[in-house]
Parts: C-alpha cells; structure tokens; sequence
C-alpha cells in the first residue's frame, strides 16, 4: 500500500524540480520502510543483522509510529482524496503500532511471572534440601 502514496511537491519550495525530487526521495523512502518492515515480518536473516530492533516487538511498535508520523497528513489537509488514503495508512500504522505494545506489555509481563514462579519453585527446593539434611 506505500506505492499509492503519490504527493505533489509542497509550495514552499521555489524550484519546481527541486520539490519533485523531494516527493521522489520520500516515496523511495516509504517503499524501502514498507519493505523493511514485511521482511521483519517474515525473519529474513540480513534484519536480524543489520535491523535487530525489528526482531522485537517493541522496537516494531516503535518503527511503525515513526513510520505513521512521516505518512500523517496535516488535520487541515485530510480531506482531500490522497491525503485521505495517507491518513487511512497512518491509522493503520498506529494500529499495528498499538497492538506490537500490547503484545510487548504482555510478553514482560509473562516473563515478570516466569521469573517469580521460578525463584519460588528454587526456594522450596533449596528449604527441602535443608530438610533432608
């Protein structure tokens, strides 16, 4: 979905070819993003290298709202068709950003419990072990 994301170039910039190039340079960014993060979905070995964050659901979490920030539109711009579809990808971002920190609350929490359940479980040894004695 990053390749329906066609901007024109913003008015603030004076030359014509300078703000296409800009627009270029952005689109070519999303792709290599949107790439990035289905080849962190699917375990590639070269994300494990040189992306390790990815590997984590945390650090996806947090890649997937940067990436919602550079595609959000301006509030007084959604309207507009394009900047609608961007606003619909941001808000799906966020979404899948909002379910990764779910997931990152629930896996501590998970091992928080592991780790509690362990240091009982190692205490009650180590108090029959003194008992056999």
């Amino acid at each position: 979905f990053f390749f329906l994301m066609i901007r024109r170039p913003p008015r603030s910039t004076q030359s014509r070819s300078s703000a296409a190039s800009d627009v270029y340079k952005r689109q070519f960014y999303f792709i290599l993003f949107g790439l990035l993060i289905l080849s962190a979905e699917f375990d590639f070995e070269f994300v494990e290298l040189y992306f390790s964050f990815l590997k984590y659901p945390l650090g996806r979490a947090i890649f997937n709202i940067y990436m919602a920030s550079l595609i959000s539109p301006k509030i007084s711009e959604i309207m507009e068709p394009i900047n609608l579809i961007e606003a619909i990808i941001g808000a799906t971002l966020l979404g899948i950003a909002f379910i990764y920190l779910i997931a990152t609350c629930i896996e501590v929490s998970l091992l928080l419990h592991f780790l509690r359940v362990n240091r009982r479980a190692r205490r009650r040894n180590k108090a029959k072990s003194y008992l056999a004695y």
